[in-house]
């Protein structure tokens, strides 16, 4: 036997968990284990219906511009003859297009990433913070 264990002491390392020691496991009395309960239709449905509605709209806009990106519109008459990469070869030959793309990058790395970088640390810190309840908040 463990001498730790001849007064139902633990050692310090083990002071501030909530499983007990084994023999303290062994004495409470445990749950009997339930068969999970089935999904209905109607639960499924519930979470399924507005995630394809979602990802339809998304992606569908997206292939949408695809498409009328490669077709031969020009204002707000569509004309959906198609042209291939003709305008993309026209937008990457323009020098305001480099431009722009420096600007977002530039936003990226000064504006996005220290922003999430902070975020980040700051969930850590509170996370591993030890907060206490005070006494104003706590019940009576």
């Amino acid at each position: 036997m463990h001498p730790h264990r001849l007064n139902n002491t633990r050692p310090h390392f083990q002071r501030h968990t909530t499983r007990g020691t084994r023999h303290e496991r062994d004495d409470r009395s445990q749950k009997p284990n339930r068969p999970r309960k089935k999904t209905s239709v109607a639960e499924f449905l519930v979470f399924t219906v507005p995630l394809l509605i979602f990802l339809a709209v998304l992606y569908g806009t997206v292939v949408w511009n695809f498409y009328v990106s490669m077709t031969n519109w020009v204002a707000t008459a569509p004309d959906y003859t198609f042209s291939g990469f003709k305008w993309y070869s026209y937008l990457f030959r323009q020098g305001r297009f480099w431009v722009d793309v420096q600007n977002n990058l530039k936003w990226l790395i000064l504006g996005v990433v220290p922003t999430a970088t902070a975020a980040i640390f700051l969930a850590y810190l509170l996370e591993m913070a030890p907060f206490r309840a005070s006494r104003a908040t706590s019940a009576p």
